[in-house]
């Protein structure tokens, strides 16, 4: 017989050095979904003597540092080899990736600023990545305002394979090129490449 799937075993997006402020919120979620989150918090203290209260904490703390460690890139791991407890983990990344240190501002603004358009991936994720980016600048001080966006992703574009499509944007009105205006542009670049992907393939095939 088929088991039926656990709606909360998806797939969680892995924490790296630009992306926390998304990881904390699926992560979260996904803790909260399965009743453990207050064993994280801190909410929920382990009990301090023996018995069945202290073996059901036990057991629920161990499923949260289970849940969390496949939610971590290999480098981020070495930050929480030492910790004992799902709320030590936690504690521990949040306080290297929600400070306001100047090392951390250098990294995330490092990352705005040479971020390029990956090989496998769509323009609409690029944008997310940006945009991600720039959230997490907004929380250390740091605010990049829109047009500079808007302008670090078009630039990302290479030009091999969006040529045309950084052309047209140059066309569009300077009050007009908007954040919103380019995910629209950008979905619809998406869609039309992804067509296009398709009908090459179907030719291929005869």
């Amino acid at each position: 017989m088929a088991h039926k799937s656990d709606p909360f075993r998806m797939k969680l997006t892995k924490l790296n050095d630009s992306n926390y402020r998304y990881w904390k919120l699926q992560v979260t979620l996904s803790l909260q979904a399965k009743k453990l989150w207050p064993v994280v918090s801190g909410e929920s203290v382990r009990p301090v003597e023996a018995g069945d209260e202290q073996i059901a904490w036990d057991e629920k703390d161990l499923e949260a540092r289970a849940l969390l460690v496949p939610t971590l890139e290999q480098s981020q791991t070495y930050h929480i080899y030492n910790c004992q407890t799902s709320k030590e983990m936690f504690d521990k990344l949040k306080s290297i990736h929600s400070d306001s240190s100047t090392l951390n501002k250098q990294r995330t603004l490092a990352s705005f600023l040479n971020f390029q358009l990956k090989e496998d991936q769509t323009l609409v994720q690029a944008y997310a990545e940006v945009e991600e980016l720039v959230k997490s600048l907004a929380d250390m001080g740091v605010n990049i305002d829109e047009s500079t966006s808007v302008t670090k992703i078009v630039s990302a574009l290479p030009d091999d394979r969006h040529l045309a499509f950084k052309k047209s944007w140059d066309s569009v009105p300077e009050d007009k090129q908007t954040m919103t205006m380019l995910l629209s542009r950008l979905k619809k670049e998406d869609l039309e490449t992804k067509i296009a992907s398709r009908r090459w393939q179907e030719g291929s095939l005869f």
